[in-house]
């Protein structure tokens, strides 16, 4: 059995998925195969995968009828047979140690899963933003990391698979959501709930590609985003469940953000999307006191929900000026 096992879903990726593959294949780290899922692409990355493929015997090519990004993941898992597993996105590079690093921590400390922090670059490769900022080296035991989710450790281990590395058998009976957009988050607490140890790196060793024409977190505003209103209510739901009032109040904010950068673009620019809209209008007006009074929420986030109710220009403004982060960024100058 390989140690490791990566996932790589490809689709519409011509131009960047050499980089990708390469990055992946001058890993310091050797144990690995490489599932390279051809999601049924219309331009020649079935034709680059066989290639890679012939070259390396690392490497399994599974081509497929186009089923979406969570579909060639949950395609890969099925196939996946490594100890833990890994997911690159095929227009991104990783740095040549990434998986060295996370390796050895989840084999140190017997982790069940290991992440990373990560840079945007654009297309030319030139980085111009690292997330988190300060990352901390840090081992965490389940019970604490779920404690202490928000605010300190969900920007310090982001929901974003790409990452990380998870033992494989975590995924069992968790699969992503096909067909919705968000889909990191929609499973990021059910598989974080069956970890026992968790460990973080210090190093920015993901590099992701932003603002790639046609990726997916580039396309037009439509109902599909309105999935991230969803899991984020569902995180508060968990919370609410097991009691944790800290966590929900922080579980609410970030609900808050998702309807926000919704509502907005609703409001302004789609108004066609008014009526489908108007199931998440009522379930956020049923969580308005909850809102407004969880100690957790800034009391601009509070005056925000308050003129959503009075004047939505004035909310609008407001978001604009001084909480930019729940806006979309077309939204935003």
């Amino acid at each position: 059995m390989v140690k490791l096992s990566i996932i790589v879903p490809v689709y519409m990726v011509e131009p960047y998925l050499p980089g990708c593959v390469d990055s992946i294949l001058a890993q310091t780290f050797a144990d690995f195969e490489l599932i390279l899922v051809d999601d049924g692409s219309p331009d020649r990355c079935g034709a680059i995968c066989d290639a890679y493929a012939e070259k390396d015997s690392r490497i399994r090519v599974i081509h497929k009828e186009n089923g979406g990004l969570s579909d060639a993941r949950n395609t890969g898992l099925d196939m996946a047979q490594g100890e833990y597993v890994g997911f690159v996105d095929s227009d991104d590079t990783i740095a040549p140690d990434m998986y060295e690093h996370l390796m050895d921590l989840v084999q140190t400390h017997n982790a069940d899963v290991a992440g990373c922090g990560y840079s945007y670059v654009d297309d030319k490769g030139v980085e111009f933003y690292r997330n988190p900022s300060e990352p901390v080296k840090a081992v965490y035991r389940r019970e604490d990391f779920i404690d202490r989710f928000y605010p300190q450790i969900c920007w310090q281990i982001v929901p974003m698979v790409p990452d990380k590395v998870y033992r494989r058998t975590i995924f069992d009976h968790i699969r992503f959501p096909v067909g919705r957009i968000y889909e990191d988050i929609a499973v990021q607490l059910e598989l974080f709930d069956r970890c026992q140890v968790i460990a973080v790196d210090d190093t920015y060793s993901y590099r992701y590609l932003s603002k790639r024409p046609g990726s997916i977190m580039n396309t037009s505003f439509s109902v599909r985003w309105f999935d991230g209103i969803e899991w984020a209510y569902n995180k508060f739901l968990y919370f609410q469940k097991s009691g944790n009032r800290a966590q929900q109040g922080y579980a609410l904010a970030q609900y808050q953000m998702y309807y926000l950068r919704c509502f907005f673009p609703v409001y302004r620019t789609h108004t066609e999307l008014c009526h489908g809209f108007k199931p998440w209008k009522r379930q956020y007006r049923r969580n308005v006191l909850r809102i407004l009074t969880a100690r957790q929420i800034c009391k601009m986030d509070k005056l925000v929900t308050i003129l959503l109710y009075i004047n939505k220009s004035a909310a609008y403004k407001l978001c604009k000026k001084y909480l930019p982060q729940n806006l979309p960024v077309f939204l935003r100058h």
